[in-house]
């Protein structure tokens, strides 16, 4: 009764108020674990008072939980990388992240055997072993703030005039009211590199994260819609193919 009405108690109040999340985890752990631990150690000590050798009742138990480890060990794995995952927090609940497998999805729930992420484009839910979270390649788009920086590779013909399309597409970067305009985090354009059968350019700009793909979307097509109006030529691969004659050879 002590321990569960008073040390969970406060530990429960306590983990309400603090900042991170290990503690709302280990908690209702420590509870479970609790519940078991304290009537096994009470029953080993009334039995002891009776005169019971618990040598080999110790030795047993020991036996048995060497088998159970073995038997658990994905799940003990699991156990320890979240931990990890709540003492090192690279993301918390909330965080956009891409996953090693592809998937953007929005972290719901950091647990000790796995997290759960929420697919923002598939409208699924992702339960991922920690085990796989901790050990492979997660990018958080949330961090160091909310905003993510994107481009918009374009190709334009041999022959255009190139200061006309960085002032485009600068201007098509100034128009757009999603398009992030701060110091530090300002539109620019640069010549990618000259390809086979155009000159690239890139358009970098920074969007907040939750509307990035709306953005990229509205931009791509006002950079092709301008395009077209200002008459800039967007190239398409080509080849010149020359036949010899068959009479001069």
């Amino acid at each position: 009764l002590i321990f569960d009405r008073v040390i969970i108690y406060y530990a429960q109040k306590l983990s309400k108020v603090t900042d991170t999340e290990i503690d709302d985890v280990l908690v209702p752990l420590l509870h479970k674990a609790g519940l078991i631990l304290i009537p096994v150690f009470a029953l080993g000590a009334v039995l002891s008072l009776f005169g019971v050798d618990l040598t080999l009742l110790v030795a047993g138990f020991g036996i048995i939980g060497i088998v159970i480890a073995f038997a658990v060990q994905e799940t003990l794995s699991n156990v320890f990388a979240g931990t990890q995952l709540l003492l090192d927090r690279p993301f918390k609940v909330r965080d956009i992240v891409e996953l090693d497998s592809g998937e953007i999805c929005e972290v719901k729930k950091i647990g000790l055997r796995s997290t759960t992420m929420y697919n923002t484009a598939d409208h699924e839910v992702i339960v991922v072993p920690n085990n796989d979270v901790v050990n492979k390649k997660v990018i958080n788009y949330s961090r160091p703030d909310k905003r993510h920086s994107l481009n918009a590779e374009i190709g334009v013909a041999y022959g255009t005039d190139l200061n006309k399309v960085k002032e485009v597409l600068l201007k098509i970067a100034s128009d757009h009211p999603d398009i992030i305009k701060e110091d530090g985090q300002m539109p620019y354009v640069r010549l990618a590199k000259f390809g086979e059968s155009s000159v690239d350019f890139k358009l970098w700009y920074w969007v907040e994260i939750r509307k990035m793909w709306r953005v990229a979307s509205e931009v791509r097509q006002a950079i092709y819609d301008r395009f077209m109006a200002e008459g800039i030529e967007i190239p398409f691969p080509q080849k010149v193919v020359t036949l010899k004659d068959d009479k001069k050879r």
